[in-house]
């Protein structure tokens, strides 16, 4: 009876099955397993001991048998590091007993929805460390720590209280303030960097900021998440990645021909395999701001060059070179970019000119914008140009092309810069829409935000989508002020007098076209100035 007991049990009992529990019922022993698999010999023949994630059992003829079992020790540290650059993140040090899944889950303040929870992480028995995110900025943050088996079954659970460490997003703090919000009961992230601070920052659907990453972010251009879930932004001549734990991956310097100058502006897209398609200007042209380059960031070296003085149309008719004088030096002025995996091309935003579709071979394929711009080109041209049945011009010095290839959408943020080459229809939007390349025509699907007219923003902003079908819009430059003269001349005194209190609002709008979420923001400089968002995206802090 005891052979075949202690061969039965060292069966069962693995890494992944420990002994859950010990009855002793009716005269008999039994252990029983995770996967509630049970064993039994006579009680009289054996006797047991609990130690650490170990039961030791001494029979009557004088064998013992150790086998593997949940324990009531699970020792978790957290690691203070005052240099840390994610100061509401906690490293924290965990002695796995044995294989397992791990996970943990930051304890909103607002119910479920405000919870932020890790994926299962996968460890092995010694020594395991990880980051916890979404810590609350003011006082103690609880987070649930829990260990399994690889099949699901919870063998541990600890709360423990974390702080975050001290910071500062500048000299005087983010404001956020909550003008309406719908649907609290599905968590959505926002991330986003101020351009009168520093580092890319993270604050949930109640407004809360729950991350904050002290690299300097504030004066780049296109921060997002990869699909790897760093973030990722360029400033200067420099390629930005970071991990969430603030560990940074990338620092890639372009080469002098692209960097020098204005640098990296406006975008970046990351296509996989670490190349990215960045939006630069040559050096050795006399244009600025309408080069597009592919960098692999492993050779350190430009695989390929687009030139849209080669492919894309000139016209001085809508802001001119600079909104001030009628050359042609900065007369496309990209600010946005897209990659269209399925055909392999790229969407290209040029505020002063509208949204050009190129091919992986530079060229032209559509454009978007207004006819009245090329009216004076030959038909190769024209023939280019998308045309909607309402004649409804959404390139007003738009930001932000984006492509929603699973659904086949577009969305662009219509700043609304000179609307109806008037000074009269300020106010500004995003736009969801889609493409007709058979006959080159588009149709606005919605629009967002146009009623809000205190948040007309003349420049920079943008738009994100998720899955769900909800659409964050960024009014980013609301204490700018820009005026129309004309067709060619742009006049303004470039701050609102006297300036609002915000000087950026996102707003996002679900699948069925219901705001759920209305928030101003506010970080003045010194001045007493708010320059206001680039750009804000969905982002996911547990992927």
């Amino acid at each position: 009876l005891i052979t075949n007991f202690k061969q039965q049990a060292r069966s069962i009992n693995s890494e992944n099955n420990l002994v859950k529990e010990i009855k002793l019922e009716y005269g008999d022993l039994s252990l029983i397993f995770e996967d509630s698999t049970t064993v039994s010999i006579n009680s009289d023949l054996v006797s047991y001991e609990l130690l650490d994630w170990n039961v030791k059992l001494n029979f009557f003829d004088n064998s013992l048998i150790e086998l593997m079992s949940i324990g009531t020790n699970f020792q978790i540290n957290q690691i203070n590091d005052d240099s840390t650059n994610v100061p509401l993140s906690k490293e924290i040090e965990i002695q796995i007993p044995y294989a397992g899944l791990v996970s943990w889950t930051t304890l909103g303040r607002n119910g479920i929805s405000s919870n932020i929870s890790s994926k299962d992480i996968l460890v092995t028995k010694g020594n395991f460390k990880t980051f916890i995110h979404g810590l609350y900025i003011d006082g103690q943050t609880e987070v649930n720590i829990e260990y399994k088996n690889i099949y699901g079954y919870t063998r541990f659970i600890r709360t423990i209280n974390v702080n975050p460490s001290d910071f500062s997003i500048s000299e005087n703090q983010i404001s956020i303030h909550i003008e309406s919000m719908g649907d609290e009961n599905i968590q959505r992230l926002f991330l986003f960097a101020n351009r009168a601070g520093k580092g890319p920052t993270i604050i949930d659907h109640f407004g809360d900021i729950r991350y904050y990453l002290d690299e300097n972010a504030a004066g780049g251009y296109g921060l997002k998440q990869t699909s790897k879930g760093t973030l990722l932004w360029a400033i200067d001549d420099t390629i930005m990645e970071v991990k969430l734990n603030g560990e940074i991956l990338w620092n890639h310097q372009i080469p002098e021909k692209y960097g020098s100058g204005s640098g990296i502006h406006h975008d970046i897209v990351d296509i996989g395999e670490d190349q990215f398609l960045l939006t630069v200007s040559n050096n050795e042209l006399s244009t600025i701001e309408d080069i597009i380059i592919l960098y692999d960031a492993r050779s350190s070296s430009v695989l390929k060059e687009w030139n849209l003085n080669e492919s894309v149309p000139k016209t001085d008719y809508f802001i001119g070179s600079d909104g001030r004088a009628q050359t042609f030096n900065d007369w496309f002025h990209v600010n946005a970019i897209d990659y269209v995996e399925g055909d392999n091309s790229i969407l290209i935003s040029g505020q002063r000119s509208g949204v050009v579709k190129v091919s992986w071979d530079n060229k032209l394929e559509w454009f978007l914008t207004d006819y009245k711009r090329f009216e004076d080109k030959p038909i190769d041209i024209t023939n280019k140009i998308l045309y909607n049945q309402h004649n409804e011009v959404i390139t007003w010095g738009q930001h932000n092309i984006r492509y929603d290839s699973l659904n086949d959408i577009y969305y662009l943020f219509d700043n609304g810069l000179g609307r109806d080459y008037s000074n009269v229809n300020k106010y500004s939007r995003g736009v969801k829409f889609s493409i007709n390349q058979d006959d080159l025509s588009y149709e606005i699907i919605n629009t967002y935000g146009e009623n809000f007219i205190d948040y007309h923003s003349p420049i920079i902003s943008g738009i994100d989508f998720n899955q769900t079908g909800s659409v964050l819009t960024l009014f980013g430059s609301i204490g700018y002020q820009l005026d129309y003269v004309n067709n060619k001349d742009w006049v303004g005194q470039v701050w609102k007098n006297p300036q609002p209190d915000y000087g950026a609002a996102l707003i996002e709008y679900n699948d069925k076209n219901e705001l759920i979420f209305n928030a101003q923001i506010s970080l003045k400089r010194g001045n007493g100035l708010d320059p206001g968002i680039y750009r804000a995206v969905y982002v996911d802090l547990t992927p």
